[in-house]
């Protein structure tokens, strides 16, 4: 009964980490995204052992994917740089314009004609 007592470190509530992220994404926040990870990163994803850093690098890379689809089908591509969707592998959308009317043919001007 004279054995030491071992505190543990307080166990990160998953909820509320998942909450955090997505509430970033949803707000197109990438940089606040980036610090929250990093902060993960260097307080719980280091202490993993090195077979699962692999995980966490495809997780890391998974979520921004997920920010960078969630902003183009938001409309906020604004919020995307292309180097960035191009180093994730996606190809921007082309800037919306506006579609060149099409020629009239000679049938069709003839009955449009007085």
């Amino acid at each position: 009964m004279g054995g030491t007592v071992r505190i543990s470190p307080p166990v990160p509530q998953v909820d509320k980490i998942v909450t955090h992220i997505f509430s970033y994404v949803t707000s197109c926040n990438l940089s606040a995204m980036e610090a929250y990870w990093d902060n993960l990163d260097r307080r719980f994803f280091a202490r993993l052992e090195s077979a699962a850093q692999p995980s966490v690098r495809k997780l890391e890379l998974c979520l921004r994917r997920y920010y960078i689809v969630y902003a183009v089908q938001a409309g906020r591509t604004d919020k995307v740089s292309v180097a960035n969707a191009a180093s994730f592998g996606f190809a921007m959308p082309p800037e919306p314009s506006t579609p060149e009317p099409c020629p009239q043919s000679q049938a069709s001007r003839a009955m449009s004609a007085p």
